[in-house]
This record gives structure tokens, C-alpha cells and sequence, in this order.
């Protein structure tokens, strides 16, 4: 027992020490890839409420005559996951303004698809009124969701002389309305994406242009008219946003609408997006994480695994089905809660009915004493005390990985008007994620690591193809595939930490909370509030 204490501790340091140093170097390369530049945060005021600006400008402000680029953010995602185009569009002279629409990051209003481009003409009209803008010197670009509302604000105000469209939605797009589109896909995004940019580029008589091509049309450019599309390679509907070549070609399209402007020659986008900065400094929150989470496993009291079978071994899978049936009805007829739909409740109540099939054979074929050697664990009574633990470790995570996540990829801190949504998620999530750990534990202490991966793998697939499943539900949002692959690698991390700790711990009662609201916290913080769109 001393060794393994002493063992513990050892590792515990190790992780810490890796983790700090890691830590140092990713924010020392991140202050130096995001040089040369200001940043200002704000609030605009909109008919819907305050809208949170970033406003990203050069060093001491920059040219009077810079354009100004308003950038809008996609479905659940902010103004922090635009961040790459802040950076890169301030480097080059420019001064551009990240928003917050409304429902998303920590914009408290509820998301509404009319009021979206009302939130950003109100902007316009601002910037033009303080002189931080020109009339004709205007630039919108949109991502997913965020292209609808660029293309409509641009449609009915002039003023706005270029509109870049990263995965458009919309197709509403003809020469000269907007005025100089160009629109980039990614050659693996969605179906839907992929038919919108071949519609628009076919009813303007243009073909689509391999990525930093040199042949963008000058002279219907000059008119206001251009309409021009480019296949990015290689990347999806996220990983387009952090493509240099990408971003190289927002500058030439502003350079050729505007002119020349900011320093020569542009600066290297790879710097912008600093990909590599961002998961150096994650990876090292969560070393320190581990590390400090090894050493209170020995500190907090927990329980061992249960040896014997459960009185009753179906008593938490009927509730975990119990759960996933009142989602679906608070979320389809109780409006302040309808986007529990969006965010959980269909796909959720399609695993609980696999998983629970998946069990009844496992237990009849193959295993009936490791299921309900599984089901045995899950006794709150006696588990009482290692939910201290799972608590600390959470807040611990929180802490740690919260702040990280907002300075590299995208927002993970919440608002006030978001915590009850997470109290509201954890109801449901609680179920799914103590048997999901109690079953994996049972899996581990009996085959070992290797075969709880393996469980872990099988059971995201079966998440995946429950959830496509679910969007054939009235009423199922299509852009929660968007989210899909981003959740699943969530879960993935999740099970990755939680089977690391187990070792140290050997229960899996507080991992089972520590994944709930870990969970509830992404889910809240991510989702928008309101199901307007």
C-alpha cells in the first residue's frame, strides 16, 4: 500500500511538472502568434439586447481608411472559435469585429433567425455613426448558420461591399445581391453545404476554383457583381476555419474589393489559427489536471467495487429510459425547455432503448454476472462519498480546462441565464453516465484497460448511428450532425481521463458524476438558448 501511495505521488508531481511546462509554452506562443494587434471587448446594444464585440484592430489602431470586416460565428458556436479570423484580418491592416449572435456565447438573448441580421445592421449603422467605419469600406463574413446572416444583412444594405461565406446555408445569392460573394466549401463537409455552393455558383454561370487561385474576376469585382466559389481540400465544416489557405483568400478578395491596405507582405495565416500553440496549452491543463486529480484519489474517501449482483439489475436502466421519455415530452410540449430536444433528448432516448437491448443480450449470452456486477454499483447510498470526489474533480476540470478552452478554440465559459439549463441536463445525463462508467469499470477490473476502451469505442458508435437515427424524428434539428462528431470526441476524452483514474481509484460511482456535468456544462455552455433557427 506505501509503494503505491508513494507511486501515486510520483506520478501525481510528474504530470503537474509536465503540465505547467506545457502550459507556459503554449501561452508564450500563443502572446507571440497573436501579436501586433489590440483587442477590445464591448457591448452592442440591438433591439434583442447587448451583443458582445470583439474588435480586433493593429497595433495603435491602424489605418482611418482600414475596412471594417463584421465576422459572425455558426451554429453553437461564438466569437472565440472566429478568433483565427480576428487575428489574421487585424495583422493584415484591417479592423475586425467578432460577434456574439443572439442564444450563442454570451450573448443572453434567445436565438432568433429574423432578428440575427436586424442585431448586425444595428452595428453597421453604429459604426458608421461613431466614423470607426465608411460606408463602401464594409465587409461581411459568415460561417454555417452565420452565412445566412451575413448574405441577408448584405442583401438590403449597400453599404456592404463584400461578403465571404464559409460553408454557406443560403442560397439566396445572385450577382450583385450581395454585392462580391465568394464562397468557400470544404470538399468533406455536408451534403446540404456541398448542393448550396454548386446551386450558387451554377446560377451565375461560375465554376468552382481550386484553392489560392490566382483568377479572381477583377472586373465584375469593380461593379459589385463578382460571385466566385473555391473547394477548400482536406477539411470539414469546423477544420475550414482554421485553413490558411482559406484565410489567404479572404485578404485577396478584400484586397481586390478595397485595395491594398495594411502591411506588405501579408502575414503568414498559419500564425493566425496557431493550432499548434492552442493544443499544447490544453494538453497541458490537462496534465495538471491528472496530476492533481491522481493525488486527491488517494485523499477522498470512495467505495469499492461491488462483488456481489444486484437485487434488482434492471432498476437503472428502466429509469435511464424513464428519463430519456420525459425529455422528449418536456422538450416537445414545455416551451422554456423545447431545446432540451435540441440538445439531448431525441438521440438520447434512442441509445437508452439500445443500450438496453444491448444488455439484455450481453446478459444473456455472454455475461449475466459482469452486467449485474455493474448494476450492483450503482448504489447511491453507498456511493455517497465518492460523489466528494467526483465533485472536486470537476470543479478542478472546470477551472482548468474552462479558461484554456476559451483563449485557443471557442467558448467554454457560461452566463448566468445558461446554469439552469445545466441543472436541467444533468437530470438527464446522471443516468446515462454512472452506468456508462459503472459498466466500463465492471469491464476494466475484470479484462483490464484495453477492453474498456474497446466498450467505450463500441458504445460511440452506437451514439453515432442513434443520433442519425433520431433526426428522423418531426421536428429534429439537421444541425445537431454538425455537433455529432464534436461530442463524440468529447465522450472519447472523457473515457480516456475517467479510465486513467480508475486506476488510481478503482470506483467509478464519482467518475460517473464527473462525466455528467462535465457534460451538462458542454452541452449548456455550447447549445444556443432559444431553438429559433
Amino acid at each position: 500500500m506505501a509503494e503505491r501511495r508513494t507511486l501515486r505521488r510520483t506520478v501525481a508531481l510528474t504530470l503537474l511538472a509536465a503540465g505547467l511546462a506545457l502550459n507556459g509554452l503554449g501561452w508564450w506562443g500563443l502572446s507571440r502568434a497573436r501579436g501586433g494587434i489590440d483587442v477590445t471587448l464591448r457591448q452592442e446594444p440591438t433591439p434583442h439586447g447587448p451583443m458582445p464585440v470583439a474588435v480586433y484592430t493593429p497595433h495603435g489602431g491602424g489605418s482611418p481608411d482600414a475596412p471594417a470586416v463584421i465576422v459572425i460565428h455558426g451554429f453553437a458556436g461564438s466569437k472565440e472559435l472566429m478568433r483565427p479570423f480576428g487575428v489574421y484580418l487585424a495583422q493584415s491592416g484591417h479592423r475586425a469585429y467578432l460577434v456574439d449572435v443572439s442564444g450563442h456565447g454570451h450573448n443572453p438573448a434567445l436565438l432568433q433567425r429574423t432578428g440575427a441580421p436586424d442585431d448586425i445592421e444595428v452595428l453597421i449603422n453604429d459604426l458608421v455613426a461613431s466614423g470607426e467605419a465608411r460606408p463602401e469600406r464594409i465587409a461581411l463574413v459568415g460561417h454555417s448558420m452565420g452565412t445566412y446572416i451575413a448574405a441577408e444583412t448584405a442583401r438590403r444594405d449597400q453599404r456592404v461591399a463584400a461578403t465571404v461565406l464559409f460553408s454557406s446555408i443560403t442560397d439566396q445569392i445572385e450577382p450583385g445581391r450581395p454585392r462580391n460573394v465568394l464562397l468557400l466549401a470544404a470538399d468533406r463537409d455536408l451534403a446540404t453545404v456541398r448542393s448550396t455552393f454548386q446551386k450558387v455558383l451554377a446560377n451565375a454561370g461560375q465554376s468552382p476554383l481550386p484553392a489560392a487561385s490566382p483568377a479572381f474576376p477583377g472586373q465584375d469585382l469593380r461593379q459589385g457583381r463578382a460571385v466566385t466559389g473555391i473547394r477548400v481540400p482536406g477539411r470539414n465544416h469546423i477544420t475550414i476555419l482554421y485553413d490558411a489557405a482559406a484565410l489567404t483568400d479572404i485578404g485577396r478578395w478584400l484586397d481586390l474589393t478595397f485595395g491594398p491596405n495594411g502591411p506588405e507582405p501579408r502575414p503568414d495565416p498559419r500564425r493566425a489559427t496557431a493550432l499548434g500553440w492552442g493544443f499544447t496549452l490544453v494538453a497541458g491543463a490537462l496534465l495538471v489536471f491528472l496530476g492533481a486529480a491522481a493525488g486527491l484519489a488517494g485523499v477522498v474517501p470512495g467505495y469499492a467495487l461491488a462483488g456481489t449482483a444486484a437485487p434488482r439489475p434492471y432498476l437503472w436502466p428502466l429509469l435511464y429510459l424513464l428519463a430519456g421519455g420525459v425529455a422528449i415530452v418536456v422538450g416537445a410540449y414545455f416551451h422554456p425547455l423545447s431545446a432540451l430536444r435540441l440538445m439531448v433528448s431525441d438521440y438520447l432516448s434512442f441509445y437508452l432503448f439500445v443500450l438496453f437491448a444491448v444488455l439484455e443480450i450481453v446478459r444473456r449470452l455472454f455475461q449475466p454476472a459482469l452486467v449485474q456486477q455493474a448494476h450492483a454499483n450503482l448504489d447511491p447510498v453507498r456511493g455517497r462519498p465518492s460523489f466528494l470526489y467526483g465533485l472536486l474533480i470537476f470543479s478542478l476540470f472546470f477551472v482548468l480546462l474552462g479558461p484554456t478552452l476559451t483563449a485557443t478554440f471557442t467558448n467554454a465559459l457560461p452566463i448566468g441565464p445558461r446554469a439552469w439549463r445545466a441543472a436541467v441536463l444533468l437530470v438527464f445525463l446522471l443516468p446515462f453516465s454512472l452506468i456508462d462508467e459503472n459498466l466500463r469499470a465492471a469491464v476494466h477490473s475484470q479484462y483490464g484497460p484495453l477492453a474498456a476502451f474497446l466498450l467505450s469505442f463500441l458504445g460511440k458508435l452506437v451514439i453515432a448511428a442513434t443520433w442519425v437515427a433520431s433526426l428522423k424524428l418531426p421536428g429534429s434539428a439537421s444541425f445537431v450532425l454538425i455537433a455529432m462528431p464534436v461530442l463524440l470526441g468529447i465522450l472519447a476524452l472523457l473515457d480516456a481521463v475517467t479510465t486513467i483514474l480508475f486506476t488510481w481509484r478503482r470506483e467509478s460511482m464519482s467518475l460517473g458524476l464527473f462525466k455528467a456535468l462535465t457534460l451538462a456544462w458542454v452541452l449548456a455552455v455550447s447549445f444556443p438558448m432559444g431553438t429559433g433557427f
